[in-house]
């Protein structure tokens, strides 16, 4: 009797610290499963960030072009000017000479 009394106790213990055990183990799991969710949210998150400076570096070098194209655009056309006034000058400043011909006397 004793014997079977103490193969019940242990039986029934067993089931217990087999039930604590699953217990455990559920926990863990679900400690694991949620550590994996934050990771994931984690990536996505850098993922965007990431595509945000790219965007930003993209639309900042284009920025770029377009402001060196604008300042190669104010040079040719100050450029342009300057010669225009060159010529200006030139032509209004010019004496031509003239000796009275042959002709004209």
């Amino acid at each position: 009797y004793q014997r079977r009394v103490r193969d019940l106790k242990l039986a029934e213990h067993a089931r217990q610290l087999a039930r604590l055990r699953g217990a455990q183990i559920e926990t863990l799991v679900d400690t694991q499963l949620a550590q994996m969710n934050d990771l994931l949210k984690k990536k996505e998150d850098f993922k965007k960030q990431r595509q945000k400076i790219e965007i930003d570096f993209v639309l900042s070098k284009h920025e770029l072009e377009i402001r060196h194209t604008e300042a190669h655009d104010t040079q040719t056309t100050t450029s342009w000017q300057d010669q225009q006034n060159i010529k200006n000058v030139q032509y209004e400043n010019c004496l031509l000479y003239t000796s009275p011909s042959p002709r004209d006397r």
